[in-house]
Order: C-alpha cells, then sequence, then structure tokens
C-alpha cells in the first residue's frame, strides 16, 4: 500500500509511540479527505490521537525541541505547529459518557488505549477513521470506508449525535457540502431537528464554527460550488438568521 500520508512530524511521533509500546494515529479530516482523492498538500491542519500520555507527547516536542500550547490539560489536548504551514493538535484517546438526555457536556470522561471506543464519540463515520503511520494502514471501526466509497453520510451514534453536541449541525452542513455526500430522509430530518440548538453554542464557539464553515481557501477551484451548497443546506435547515459569513 502507498503511503497515505508522508508527514515528517506524524512519522517521528508514531516512531517515539512504538518504542514506548504504545500508538499514534492521525484521525477525522485528514484521513476523510486523503481516502476522497485530495492531495496530502491541502491537509494544514492535523489531528492527532493515541494513547501517549500528556506527559509523553510534552517530551516528544521538548526533545524536537518543538514549542506547545496545552489546549486542555483535563483531557490531554495539546497544540502545536511546526514551520508556517501545519498545525497539529493531539487528544488522547477517550471514551465520553451523556448520562442525562439534553446535555452537551460529557458526564464522564476516561481515557482508552482502542480507537473502538474513542470512534463513539466522534461526529459522523467519515470523519471517524484512523491512519496508523508506522504500519500504513487504516483502523475503521464504524464503517468510514464503505461510507467514504458511497458517497454516504452515517452519524456515528445516529440521532444522538446531533443532541449531544450542537457544533455537529455545522459540521453536518460543511462536511455534505464540500463532499456533495449523500443523505437519508431520515437523516435530514435528524438535522432539521436539532438545528435550532445552534443557538445553545456560546458566541465564542458559534463564530469559529462559521469562520471554519466559510472559510474559502480551502476549496480554492471550487468555492463558488461549495459555499452555494453551504448556503442551500442552510436555508433547507432554517439557519439563515443564525449562520452568517462575516469575512
Amino acid at each position: 500500500m502507498q503511503i497515505l500520508f508522508d508527514d515528517k512530524v506524524v512519522t517521528d511521533l508514531s516512531s517515539y509511540a512504538f518504542n514506548l509500546g504504545k500508538s499514534i494515529y492521525v484521525v477525522g479530516g485528514v484521513v476523510r479527505d486523503l481516502l476522497m482523492k485530495k492531495t496530502a498538500k491541502d491537509c494544514l491542519d492535523i489531528d492527532l490521537t493515541g494513547n501517549l500520555t500528556y506527559e509523553e507527547v510534552k517530551q516528544f516536542l521538548a526533545n524536537n525541541k518543538i514549542k506547545y500550547e496545552v489546549k486542555n490539560r483535563k483531557l490531554e489536548v495539546i497544540g502545536f505547529k511546526v514551520g508556517e504551514e501545519r498545525s497539529y493538535e493531539y487528544a488522547r484517546l477517550r471514551k465520553e459518557e451523556y448520562l442525562e438526555k439534553d446535555t452537551h457536556t460529557p458526564s464522564k470522561v476516561s481515557f482508552v488505549d482502542e480507537v473502538t471506543e474513542d470512534a463513539k464519540r466522534r461526529d459522523f463515520t467519515v470523519n471517524s477513521m484512523y491512519y496508523d503511520r508506522h504500519s500504513n494502514s487504516i483502523l475503521d471501526p464504524v464503517g468510514g470506508v464503505c461510507d467514504i466509497r458511497t458517497k454516504t453520510l452515517n452519524p456515528v451514534l445516529g440521532e444522538d449525535s446531533f443532541q449531544v453536541d450542537p457544533a455537529r449541525i455545522i459540521r453536518f452542513i460543511e462536511v455534505v457540502a464540500r463532499h456533495e455526500l449523500n443523505v437519508s430522509d431520515e437523516i435530514w430530518d435528524w438535522a432539521k431537528k436539532y438545528a435550532k440548538d445552534v443557538e445553545l453554542l456560546s458566541e465564542a464557539r458559534l463564530r469559529k464554527e462559521c469562520l471554519r464553515l466559510f472559510h474559502e481557501e480551502k476549496y480554492e477551484n471550487e468555492k463558488n460550488e461549495y459555499l452555494w451548497r453551504v448556503n442551500s443546506i442552510i436555508l433547507k435547515l432554517n439557519l439563515q438568521d443564525k449562520l452568517k459569513n462575516d469575512n
């Protein structure tokens, strides 16, 4: 198999983890985009996960003289940048439990060693594939590869995927518009049902999600078509008063 994603930082971090008897994975949009034939040069925001501890990742970064920012100490999330282009964020594999309905914050979080549990906390199957650079293989616990082949959007937890985090409505708009994915009537109904919950997001979080949604540079040759699709979905979900392009 040809190397899916050849990145020195990822390669070095994977080797470091392997020598500790642990694993590192590229996860989320990068894996999705590469399987959808986007080029590696377009992958500028790299999400990483694994069972390295916060202290172990800090040690790797110190060894390589890489500056970092602690994004969330409790969840062991660290962000760092190498050069002017690519940014990286590492979040330790974890399991989330929502013991109460209508809450958007996990009631319990615990760290795990396997991607099967971590995948259950993610939004859509096409965003829940894990690339192991050391073995050059893809771990696919929830069927994301199949959904990419059929260009189908499926929430990992069904209807609950939208309920637990209103930001997933905005992510839904982005990924469907960007990749022109097929969406069943049932999933459209779920999206419409929870669309109003975006108003529960903080102003800062909503602004951040809208900047991501309307960001044109990622789409280059197809930016006009992409934005047309975004606005069509926003109208379908009746969110035109809540989601605005302020670029």
